[in-house]
């Protein structure tokens, strides 16, 4: 095990006023869906047979038979999310924290809103109601240059960013500014473990970033705060495993350029990021059990769209279970 890990661990978990909380999930995490579901679902002769599948579970049931046509299978997913956040903000006694995973699809909402004000034409397609704030509030603000959005550091933001003419200049403004809300919320609890999860989100959006330098469409910005400094990004031309020996990413860098194909490897630093997050089931105690359950649950909203897609357009069964991301359990 990783000493940073191990050392995570042992520090972290000490908040009582989840006992609760903790009971519960462990609970809830027996009905998430299982790798060995999703590759069935990919077996299923045809995608019919993967939503009987699906609705045969006792947490889907509902959500398949509301379906009034079946190719509308996304209601199901923002159903589930719905669901999660509504759990969330039953249970949380950190709402700073939890709030920080509903911002992120406000983010989102966001990107596409400035994209489309900056390069004209709509994607309705592309809106998530699920974040803190209205999708019709939002549109309003971005199309009528009100930024005072109720947070002053927000609308301080979009205000700047509305400046910004580059479509993959805005995505990575945005993102970095989200890491930073995470940031400052974290800073508020006593959790080396989610600090953990935090930093090595850092530097695997950095190796991301390197691995897409190569297409000439992403500009050479690294976020810093992780485990390895952005300067030492910097200095990288290309993905290279030397340069990773004595860091905890050797063997996953290594993995991840012999892999050739783009999907497989935001699977593979998708899985490393898993493997950290499942920790989280073995703490008795403190928030980390309800953010591990967050994390497992959009893991499997993300494995659950993939494969109800691929049945549907007809994919094949070994490319679904390629493009499946590790379950929590």
């Amino acid at each position: 095990m990783d000493n940073r890990l191990l050392l995570a661990r042992q520090s972290s978990g000490k908040d009582t006023r989840y006992t609760y909380a903790v009971g519960r999930l462990r609970v809830l995490e027996t009905r998430l869906l299982t790798g060995s579901f999703f590759d069935k679902m990919a077996e299923a002769a045809t995608y019919e047979e993967s939503l009987k599948m699906l609705s045969e579970n006792p947490e889907y049931r509902q959500d398949v038979e509301n379906l009034k046509e079946k190719s509308n299978f996304e209601s199901i997913f923002i159903s589930q999310l719905k669901r999660l956040y509504n759990l969330v903000s039953e249970l949380t006694e950190d709402k700073e924290i939890t709030n920080i995973f509903l911002l992120k699809y406000d983010i989102d909402n966001l990107k596409t809103l400035i994209k489309i004000k900056l390069l004209g034409g709509t994607k309705e397609a592309g809106f998530v109601d699920l974040g803190i704030f209205k999708i019709e509030t939002l549109r309003d603000y971005i199309k009528n240059n009100n930024f005072k959005l109720p947070g002053e550091k927000i609308g301080d933001f979009i205000a700047k960013i509305s400046e910004v003419r580059k479509p993959q200049r805005i995505e990575f403004l945005f993102d970095e500014f989200y890491l930073e809300l995470l940031k400052e919320a974290l800073a508020k609890i006593e959790s080396p473990f989610l600090e953990y999860i935090y930093k090595t989100i850092i530097d695997l959006f950095n190796i991301k970033i390197l691995i897409r330098l190569r297409s000439g469409l992403f500009e050479r910005a690294f976020l810093g705060n992780g485990y390895i400094g952005k300067e030492f990004f910097y200095k990288q031309d290309t993905l290279n495993p030397k340069e990773f020996l004595g860091t905890a990413y050797y063997e996953l860098v290594r993995e991840v350029v012999e892999s050739k194909i783009d999907m497989r490897r935001d699977k593979l630093l998708d899985n490393y990021l898993m493997n950290i997050i499942k920790e989280a089931r073995y703490f008795h105690f403190g928030i980390e059990p309800l953010v591990g359950y967050i994390f497992a649950k959009e893991y499997e909203v993300k494995n659950l769209r993939r494969a109800l897609t691929g049945k549907f357009f007809g994919v094949g069964e070994e490319e679904i279970k390629d493009s499946l991301e590790a379950a929590y359990v």
